[in-house]
């Protein structure tokens, strides 16, 4: 098993040699920087390059396209990217089964990226944001068709959040991989992953009503206002670490369009006692179809976290009818420990049973070794393993698996808060943590990502096994077939590990009353380490006109 161990740990940590063309972190920070300052020549430009070199990533190649061209402000040529974006996912979601059963069969990073969920919401958001942004630029009917193009984009937010997409049996038509799928059963981790599922966006549910608002459709955003209200109050805020005044705010925000709607005096009535005093104060003031004059600031903080590779090495146990886990750690000294404590969290699950047969087999260093791996007894599935060949496949090297993980991570700033022509201060509320939407997406799969992996890599071993064995195992012709063939597997093996890295880890928000006319805004941003950032924003609102400012705040070392 050491042998194995150390032999799988070399070619890990070869493989992370060759992954250098990976975006790094610090170039995804200095991109956003550099696009901010209108400088898309630079590290942006790099960035961009790196994805457009390679087919599999064009999904990528445009998302973080037209994210850079946003922050530039050209919010034109980010539309385009985005139409095209859309156009991608479609275009993906309607590939043969035959080609996806392709990929599942390979390294997924050999096919087409195609999206988490949350990220075909968010293009559709960035979609919204640009028509925004194009809106507060122009007047009159070129203003209102910009408003409607936000709307329209509002409606597709509505339409994937309301669809409940059950995926289909991608391995249907193939019955060893669904046999050996069925032998890792076992794997399906120790989380109750629906608790953990994305399956709501409050603070989309929120946006949409943002949106309805400025376009005047006061029925749709009173909806959208209460949707977002109800699922802020029934988990969001506690499943996403959310600001708990953002259920007040968004209560608040329903009894306003109940007021500019009117026809709701009942409803309106019990709602107010959700309701401040000052914010009752403004629902009193306020007259059916006069809006309020208003600016509403809309934060978005540092960068969703990088997901990483966490590989495995798993053996088989003849003795125990069990195969065997173990991590191969490697990275940083930080990195490696977070692999550990993923594998601990989601994978080991030692039971007293556990520790018992480490210790049995291997006294105190047993059960040391149990701690670090995971061993899971196949009982009758052992008969199907064999059957499928997988046993005698896997002995002699075993199974290099990977899956994807993610280190700890927390919002980079402390707080935010906004003053008004110098004077008054106004605090932003967390409304959204893409970061924790990430996380706990990526722990629902890890079981299904673990199982999938195992069966991926020992379907290619059996593969090559049945090789060798045409070959002649015995001879030397055949041993070097079962040993190439068990490498290159190794080497080919690896996670899905893309994603839309320009995403902000966090969003946050405040709504400011103002009178027409010039308004001068100053929003304040203070970081874990002490360090404090200060930008301007100057608004010339006509009366019961809504402005929009979205600055992007990322923080460098």
């Amino acid at each position: 098993m050491k042998n194995h161990y150390i032999l799988i740990a070399l070619i890990v940590i070869f493989l992370s040699g060759c992954g250098s063309t990976a975006i790094r972190q610090a170039q995804i920070k200095q991109a956003i920087v550099e696009a901010q300052a209108k400088n898309l020549n630079g590290t942006a430009l790099d960035v961009i390059k790196s994805l457009k070199q390679d087919s599999k990533n064009s999904l990528l190649y445009h998302l973080e396209s037209g994210t850079l061209n946003y922050l530039a402000g050209n919010y034109e040529t980010s539309q385009q990217y985005f139409d095209k974006a859309n156009q991608i996912v479609d275009k993906l979601q309607t590939i043969s089964l035959s080609n996806q059963f392709l990929g599942l069969m390979s390294n997924p990073r050999m096919t087409n990226y195609s999206g988490s969920q949350f990220e075909k919401l968010y293009i559709n958001y960035y979609r919204a944001l640009n028509s925004l942004m194009l809106a507060m630029k122009a007047n009159g009917t070129r203003k209102k068709r910009f408003l409607e193009a936000a709307v329209v984009d509002a409606r597709k937010i509505n339409l994937i959040l309301s669809k409940n997409i059950t995926p289909s049996n991608q391995t249907s038509n193939a019955s060893q991989f669904q046999s050996l799928l069925n032998v890792f059963d076992v794997l399906m981790g120790n989380l109750d992953t629906d608790k953990l599922a994305f399956k709501e966006d409050a603070y989309a549910r929120y946006f949409e009503g943002i949106l309805y608002e400025m376009n005047g459709e006061y029925n749709d955003a009173l909806i959208s206002y209460r949707m977002a209200a109800k699922l802020y109050e029934s988990g969001y805020t506690k499943q996403y670490a959310i600001d708990k005044q953002m259920i007040q705010q968004a209560w608040f925000d329903t009894a306003r369009m109940m007021k500019l709607e009117g026809g709701w005096a009942n409803e309106l009535e019990d709602l107010q006692k959700r309701l401040t005093i000052a914010q009752q104060e403004r629902l009193k003031n306020l007259q059916r179809f006069k809006p309020e004059t208003e600016i509403i600031i809309i934060q978005h903080i540092g960068e969703i976290p990088r997901r990483k590779e966490l590989n495995f090495l798993c053996m088989p146990n003849k003795q125990q009818r069990a195969l065997r886990l173990r991590p191969v750690a490697f990275g940083t000294p930080s990195e490696r420990q977070d692999q550990q404590a993923w594998f601990a969290m989601l994978y080991s699950g030692k039971s007293p049973f556990d520790l018992v047969m480490g210790y049995t087999t291997g006294g105190a260093v047993g059960v040391l070794e149990s701690l670090m791996s995971k061993t899971f007894y196949l009982g009758p599935l052992w008969k199907l393993a064999e059957k499928n060949d997988l046993i005698q496949s896997i002995e002699f090297m075993g199974l290099r698996v990977a899956v994807p993980y993610y280190s700890p991570s927390t919002e980079p700033i402390k707080n935010t808060t906004v003053l008004v022509n110098n004077s008054i201060k106004y605090p932003l509320i967390k409304v959204e943590s893409l970061g924790q939407i990430a996380l706990q997406e990526q722990l629902k799969n890890a079981g299904s990502d673990l199982r999938g992996a195992l069966a991926r890599e020992a379907i290619k071993s059996i593969m090559t096994n049945a090789t060798a064995k045409a070959v002649d195992k015995s001879s030397p012709l055949g041993l070097f077939v079962h040993l190439a063939g068990q490498l290159t597997g190794m080497v080919l093996s690896g996670a899905e590990t893309r994603q839309w890295r320009s995403l902000p880890y966090s969003i946050r928000i405040t709504r400011i009353p103002v009178k027409q006319g010039k308004t001068k805004i100053t929003l304040k941003t203070q970081f874990l380490n002490g360090s404090q950032q200060s930008i301007n924003h100057e608004f010339n609102l006509k009366s019961g006109e809504i402005g929009i400012w979205n600055p992007r705040t990322t923080y460098i070392h």
